[in-house]
């Protein structure tokens, strides 16, 4: 073999072995994150997670990859350092990836506007759930107003991937909460429309015909519709026989009761309809 070969050889070890450390680095990084999560005597479980981010700093120096910008903003926001966070998601090209921790960064700093901006464009149905759910614990009317805000993305693009369905009974249910009756039932309606055959959207709907609107007629077609997609919805039966017990047919109380019973023995029924 010529010098320049061996040369060469060399550099291609040499090469290989440099990008093996680059990757053994993010992957130890990406362990550390794991930490919590994984099984005894593991791997994470070896690496403290403090050691995450230096890793993964480490690694992008080495290699300035986006998977190493990446592995190093996760590591910033999981230690709650939003500064450093935001810096490696600057150098981290457009992404679906880089949305997703845009969004995290924004839940993090409690702008949760703008992380259901991210996740709308990311697609991400159960993080916008999350944000819109933690809010209304602390702040129903700033939660209604984003979920309205939610809706209407939808509607005028609905290309996007979160159920619009979802959406309109997520906010017929804050609406609901908020005493906002007319427009909660507007609300489960364009839900049902949108999925027709979803038990949970139309017993939610029904329930709000009866104990919001006191419609028998409308709110018993959908209690028996919420039973044809889904004959385990018990509360389904006990509005049946909230309605029977309305117009006082004790007899289809007590059946629909049983049904309930059957389906769910724990259901909870109010006192004065099981006396029926």
């Amino acid at each position: 073999m010529t010098l320049a070969r061996r040369i060469a050889a060399a550099a291609s070890i040499a090469l290989a072995l440099y990008c093996l450390l680059a990757f053994a680095l993010t992957e130890a990084a990406s362990a550390a994150l794991l930490r919590a999560a994984a099984a005894p005597f593991s791997l994470p479980r070896a690496l403290p997670a403090a050691w995450a981010l230096p890793l993964a700093q480490t690694a992008y120096r080495l290699l300035p990859t986006p998977w190493n910008a990446e592995a190093a903003a996760r590591a910033a926001l999981a230690r709650g350092d939003s500064a450093t966070a935001e810096r490696w998601i600057a150098r981290m090209p457009r992404s679906v990836y880089a949305i997703a921790l845009r969004a995290a960064l924004a839940e993090e700093r409690g702008d949760a506007e703008s992380a259901a901006a991210y996740d709308l464009r990311d697609g991400d149905a159960q993080a916008l759930a999350r944000i819109v759910d933690e809010l209304a614990t602390r702040d129903l009317t700033r939660a209604l107003q984003l979920q309205r805000h939610v809706v209407v993305a939808l509607e005028n693009d609905p290309s996007h991937p979160p159920s619009r369905a979802e959406a309109f009974w997520r906010l017929g249910m804050l609406e609901a909460r908020s005493g906002h009756r007319d427009a909660a039932t507007r609300s489960y309606a364009r839900a049902v429309d949108l999925a027709p055959y979803a038990g949970l959207y139309a017993l939610s709907y029904a329930q709000q015909l009866w104990y919001g609107e006191h419609d028998a007629v409308a709110a018993d077609h959908y209690f028996r519709r919420t039973l044809e997609n889904d004959p385990t919805a018990a509360p389904a039966y006990v509005g049946l026989a909230r309605i029977a017990a309305a117009r006082g047919d004790r007899a289809a109380v007590r059946a629909d009761l049983a049904r309930a019973r059957a389906i769910d023995p724990h259901m909870a029924v109010p006192a004065d309809l099981d006396a029926e």
